[in-house]
């Protein structure tokens, strides 16, 4: 819930151990098992779950979702998305807008 509610700022899993009041190691481990990966990788597939449903809900330029979603690096940003959805994010808003503008 913590990191949803700050996904759009640019945060660090010291930042979220800090706010839960544990310690970074253990909340690192503890994340590994629960979810079989790290807290990083956390929160980039919740920075990118969120793009997904900005990028098919809205008209906003991708540079703008950005902010939103806490990057500041574009290139970045684009990397991770594609590694996480085989498209970059422009691909992907042509090709789901598509599907969707198709099943109404």
């Amino acid at each position: 819930t913590w990191m949803r509610a700050h996904l759009h700022e640019p945060i660090s899993t010291s930042e979220i151990a800090n706010a839960l009041h544990v310690n970074s190691d253990h909340l690192g481990r503890v994340c590994k098992r629960v979810w079989g990966h790290s807290l990083t990788d956390q929160i980039h597939r919740l920075r990118i779950a969120r793009a997904k449903r900005l990028l098919t809900d809205t008209d906003q330029p991708i540079g703008q979702l950005l902010s939103d979603l806490g990057f500041q690096d574009s290139a970045y940003f684009r990397r991770l998305f594609r590694r996480h959805t085989g498209l970059t994010p422009s691909a992907y808003r042509r090709h789901h807008t598509r599907i969707h503008i198709n099943t109404w």
